[in-house]
């Protein structure tokens, strides 16, 4: 039996430094910074250009945040039931009324970033410093003024944001607006949460990664050379 244990051990909030962002505390002590942004490709696209732009911002973030960190980009997809929204004028609220209760697909992207933890150390594996942690801060702040400058829309995720994503992790469910905790079996191929299924699959082999010399950031679909 192994105990379940939290990936983080608090919050360090936006009044502490004065900033107006709030600071996940990793297990190890560590400090994670994250950022939701708006994907700036709508899918299909026929625009090459944007792709490339997207491509290009994310190399500069990676150039920006430099050795010794750790960034991770997470694509949240979920099926959520449309609620229609009220209008003022009649037709308006009659066209949103039809499409009341519909499924539609919706994608959040998250930017984490953090030190670089190394979990192979036996004693002390996270080692706080003051000037470390002000030029981490100052590194995210510099990405933040990027994705504002390229129209990614980025906004800090909140103290309860990350509790949020947390529970709704836990629970597999990132549409309920109620986050409880259930049980959990685990098995040897899936995990059984209430009467739900959750399983990770591995699309790249992390043993043995295969890639070509050279990837483009899009390809071309169809006769009419869109670009996806």
């Amino acid at each position: 039996i192994q105990i379940f244990e939290k990936s983080f051990i608090g919050f360090e909030e936006r009044k502490t430094y004065k900033t107006n962002y709030d600071i996940l505390i990793g297990k190890f002590g560590n400090p994670v910074i994250g950022i939701k942004i708006t994907n700036l490709v709508l899918q299909y696209s026929a625009d090459a250009e944007l792709y490339q732009t997207y491509h290009k911002v994310f190399n500069q973030l990676v150039n920006i945040l430099g050795e010794g960190h750790i960034f991770q980009k997470l694509d949240i997809f979920d099926k959520r039931r449309y609620e229609p929204e009220h209008f003022n004028e009649y037709l308006q609220n009659k066209y949103s009324e039809h499409f009341n209760g519909r499924l539609y697909k919706v994608i959040e992207t998250l930017l984490i970033f953090t030190h670089y933890i190394d979990n192979t150390k036996k004693k002390i594996i996270y080692k706080h410093s003051e000037k470390k942690y002000a030029d981490f801060r100052e590194r995210i702040e510099k990405i933040f003024l990027v994705l504002e400058q390229n129209g990614f829309q980025p906004s800090y995720i909140t103290k309860e944001e990350w509790e949020h994503y947390y529970f709704s992790y836990i629970n597999m469910d990132f549409s309920a607006e109620y986050k409880y905790i259930n049980n959990m079996r685990s098995n040897s191929s899936h995990l059984e949460l209430n009467n739900q299924y959750s399983r990770v699959i591995d699309f790249v082999d992390v043993e043995n990664i295969q890639l070509p010399n050279k990837v483009s950031p899009y390809s071309i679909l169809g006769g009419n050379s869109s670009a996806s």
